[in-house]
């Protein structure tokens, strides 16, 4: 179980999510559309957008948003967030829309959920297709050292202020990583209801991507260790991309 997981996890997915990386995420977007883009942006494809985190924080800066999932329950949860969202259960490895954006985002290590090389390239030839010149696509994936040194073999335990705990085991033989998710939800009589999904996540080489997105016309703008603009170290657990549709 890949994309289209998080049916045991959706519920409590946002209670243990970081509200002030979204607000970090959301800056790095606004700056790269700024200082990238060629072309006024009104619309913006968010590729897995999840429960609508940051969907919901760009349409709050006034950009009319696209937002295609394959969990239904993620999706259920960003439609109770915000009417405004144009809300689309596909895969991102295969989806249609019935117009064009100026700006196109996948967030949260979305791109590793795809579980192999044609599924990347099929996304990125896709989102080129839906994404007018000159604008920018802004996406992140996770780096070998975060594989192997911040995931590896660990098991986390975590618990929401409703009393909701998640524990999270991790298993990686490279290329692949694999989440092992309990969910233990509590019920409004005081009992736990158990939910179990395995999720799967796939590395790929930073440069490997920078190649599919050139061959597929796009010019790679940078390639950043954190939101903060940082540079890319052996130690960055992420890669933030940049690129910019050029024909």
């Amino acid at each position: 179980m890949s994309m289209g997981a998080f049916t045991s996890l959706s519920g409590i997915y946002d209670p243990l999510s970081d509200k002030s990386y979204y607000d970090q995420y959301l800056k790095f977007i606004l700056k790269a559309i700024e200082d990238y883009s060629k072309i006024p942006v009104s619309d913006i494809l968010d590729l897995g957008c999840g429960t609508g985190s940051l969907s919901v924080l760009l349409e709050n800066e006034g950009y009319g948003m696209v937002c295609v999932d394959n969990s239904v329950e993620m999706l259920s949860i960003a439609r109770e967030r915000s009417e405004g969202l144009l809300l689309i259960n596909q895969s991102i490895a295969d989806f249609e829309l019935f117009g064009t954006v100026q700006a196109a985002i996948s967030t949260l290590d979305t791109f590793n959920y795809l579980l192999s090389k044609r599924d990347v390239e099929r996304c990125i030839k896709l989102t080129r297709n839906y994404l007018e010149a000159g604008g920018v696509f802004v996406f992140d994936v996770n780096t070998k050292y975060r594989y192997e040194h911040c995931y590896g073999e660990r098991c986390f335990v975590y618990e929401t202020d409703g009393g909701d705990t998640l524990i999270w085991e991790n298993e990686y033989k490279e290329p692949i990583h694999s989440l092992i998710l309990t969910t233990f939800k509590k019920r409004s009589d005081g009992a736990f209801e158990k939910g179990s999904e395995i999720q799967t996540q796939r590395l790929y080489p930073i440069e490997l991507i920078k190649d599919i997105l050139e061959r597929n016309g796009f010019s790679v703008l940078g390639i950043f260790g954190g939101t903060d603009r940082s540079e890319m170290t052996e130690m960055s657990e992420k890669a933030y991309f940049v690129a910019r549709k050029e024909i």
